[in-house]
């Protein structure tokens, strides 16, 4: 163009909106001035030339938008075929990565969604090419929520859910403010702990998931329909509001709820729908059983080896069982980033961990105890690792915290208040001893036993019965010492009694059959007018055969006792117990060290026979031969009151 203006004496200056065109005379361009100085003539000729270049001007300027058009279609047809060709590689690809995932009723779904998005990406092509690398700058339709990544998972998902809401099991839509109004987009769905679990396993605490608004029955419809459906909570409570609603997802993962047995029993009784949803039930105990595997025979053992075994080392199975368990313990002191454990603080809380067991042979599984009992050993120490020291001093700052209604009982029991006497003999008293458990605490607490007898039928009566303040247990032992009695002593003439047992000085419901050897020695003692030594203390249950049976609280109870004792300084002291009970004596070392002094002393017996030896100095057969002899004596008492009655009732009838 620019060589067709010079042939024309033209000379063309590109500018931002076209051309300038500017004659030439002589090889040099023209002012304004110069040309209004020039012939008509020649400016006639000048204007006839510039036409004649406009229009060839704008004829090449047609042709190339015409070739500039032509051009671009040509490269948006390139840039099509070379996206064409990636776009379906990258989503074969991805078909051929997610078909070994993908379910078979899901791949058609995957196909259509990969041609639905191959054909918005090729209509909006133009808007690709100028991301370039900027991830940020793609539209939200383009992006993926990632709404579960197990890719770093070695195993199937075990997902511990903490707090069960209704979002947090079935995930939420999130939303954020813009210009004062809430939006969302499907970028904000977020998933929840059923999404996680998904395939593997969920474990929920029971008692926190019934106390969620809406999530229990939400778990129990998951579980019925078997896909998770995402819910706004605000629905359940009546409030409508305008929310994306995320395509329901399969759920196939299994539910474990942990629980209290007692909760559920409830469920399994009031909910129709629980039994059918939750049908393997598994109990655990609080406590490890170290002898536990001996129950085991050798045949049991061999159907599960599937192998013959000579010889089973029991003592390895139990050290192998402690060193687990302590190794559990120290793991406790680097969760909470405590100090180490030296060897006699570890021997110390393991005394103390058989104690909160009841038993030598246990290993209690609240590990929340230990861990608090850790904690503030830690707190306490002043040495570079946790010392025996303190540990002992964490636990009775512990029960010091606890002890208020324990201090109350023994101060009044020091004062006379509650009388209780540990000194001395007396006649159908007995010092018995109570389990007490308030809060967190359990404690003993000597209680007196006294019984009154005298002629009559009407056998042995408790008077807590009487006053409707026994439980059934209390009134079965009562009906069962009736039967040691008739079993005893009347073989040869009727029972001819009446007999008041009393717990001095109770005025709460009593419960339980631990008194029962102490209730029978009272009412020996009494009928044989043989006394029973005051600095003895008895717990224990008993059959009609008058064997000792098993109770529970042994330790709270022989302390009790010992406590009493120390305070008065009254010892020598004893305390009897059931032979059973022997593996549950975790006692306290100033206990330990009294009993080695020969101030303190635990029997463990057998039967009553044993009981009343050792409470009355007395051999048994002839305590019993007194007792026959004085119930002999109520019996001929009687017969003669009732033969009197006879006869004057006979004479009367002979008037």
């Amino acid at each position: 163009m620019q060589q067709e203006a010079l042939n024309l004496d033209f000379l063309l200056q590109p500018t931002t909106t076209g051309f300038y065109i500017t004659p030439i005379i002589g090889g040099k361009p023209l002012s304004n001035e110069e040309i209004q100085n020039l012939d008509e003539n020649i400016k006639k000729e000048i204007e006839k030339k510039e036409e004649t270049l406009e229009q060839k001007i704008e004829e090449n300027i047609k042709k190339l938008r015409k070739m500039d058009k032509e051009l671009i279609d040509k490269l948006k047809e390139m840039d099509k075929e070379v996206a064409q060709k990636w776009i379906d590689f990258y989503i074969q690809e991805l078909i051929q990565e997610l078909s070994n995932i993908i379910l078979d009723n899901e791949k058609e779904k995957l196909d259509n969604y990969f041609q639905d998005l191959k054909k918005d990406i090729m209509d909006n092509l133009e808007n690709f090419l100028k991301f370039k690398n900027n991830e940020d700058s793609i539209p939200t339709k383009y992006k993926v929520n990632l709404f579960i990544d197990n890719s770093k998972l070695d195993n199937i998902p075990i997902v511990f859910e903490e707090s069960p809401t209704l979002e947090n099991l079935l995930g939420k839509v999130d939303k954020e403010v813009y210009q004062g109004i809430l939006i969302t987009d499907f970028t904000m769905i977020t998933p929840g702990s059923l999404h996680k679990a998904n395939g593997g396993y969920i474990i929920i605490n029971i008692i926190d998931l019934l106390k969620e608004p809406f999530a229990y029955e939400a778990l129990k419809k998951t579980i019925k329909n078997k896909k998770i459906i995402i819910e706004d909570i605000y629905q359940h409570l009546g409030i409508s509001t305008k929310i994306l609603k995320p395509q329901p997802i399969p759920f196939n993962a299994k539910v474990i709820l942990l629980g209290p047995s007692l909760i559920y029993h409830i469920l399994n009784e009031l909910d129709q729908d629980f039994n059918e949803y939750f049908q393997i039930v598994a109990y655990f105990d609080s406590n490890l059983e170290l002898n536990k595997f001996k129950y085991l025979n050798n045949y049991t053992l061999e159907k599960i080896n599937d192998k013959k075994i000579d010889k089973i080392d029991y003592e390895k199975i139990r050290k192998n069982i402690i060193k687990s368990y302590i190794n559990s313990i120290l793991n406790l002191g680097l969760k909470n980033n405590l100090k180490k454990l030296n060897e006699d603080a570890v021997i110390e809380l393991l005394k103390y961990i058989h104690r909160i067991s009841d038993s030598k042979e246990k290993l209690t599984l609240k590990m929340s105890k230990i861990e608090n009992i850790l904690i503030e050993a830690n707190y306490l120490t002043k040495n570079d690792k946790i010392t025996k020291e303190a540990i002992i001093n964490a636990i009775e700052h512990w029960e010091y915290r606890n002890g208020i209604y324990k201090e109350k009982i023994q101060e009044y029991i020091l004062k006379d208040i509650i009388n209780i006497n540990t000194q001395g003999k007396e006649v159908g008293t007995v010092n018995g001893l109570a389990y007490i458990k308030i809060g967190e605490l359990a404690f003993g607490k000597p209680t007196k036993i006294t019984c009154s007898i005298g002629l009559g039928k009407e056998g042995i009566i408790s008077i807590e019965k009487e006053a409707g303040f026994s439980g059934q247990i209390h009134n079965k032992a009562v009906m069962i010492i009736t039967g040691y009695f008739i079993q005893k002593y009347a073989q040869d003439f009727p029972l001819t009694l009446q007999a008041r047992i009393s717990f001095e000085q109770n005025y709460s419901i009593l419960e339980g059959d631990s008194a029962s050897l102490a209730e029978v020695l009272a009412l020996i003692s009494q009928i044989s007018n043989i006394p029973v030594k005051q600095n003895l203390a008895i717990t224990g249950s008993m059959n009609q055969l008058g064997q000792a049976q098993p109770v529970g609280g042994i330790k709270e109870k022989i302390e009790g006792f010992f406590e009493i004792c120390k305070y008065r300084n009254h010892f020598p002291s004893y305390v009897i117990i059931p032979h059973q009970n022997i593996n549950d004596l975790i006692l306290k070392e100033e206990v330990i060290q009294y009993i080695k002094d020969k101030k303190f002393k635990i029997y463990a017996v057998k039967d009553i026979d044993e009981v009343i030896k050792i409470a009355t100095d007395t051999d048994a057969t002839i305590v019993h031969k007194k007792v026959i002899s004085k119930l002999k004596e109520f019996y001929l008492k009687s017969t003669q009151k009732n033969n009197k009655k006879n006869k004057s009732t006979k004479r009367k009838a002979k008037k």
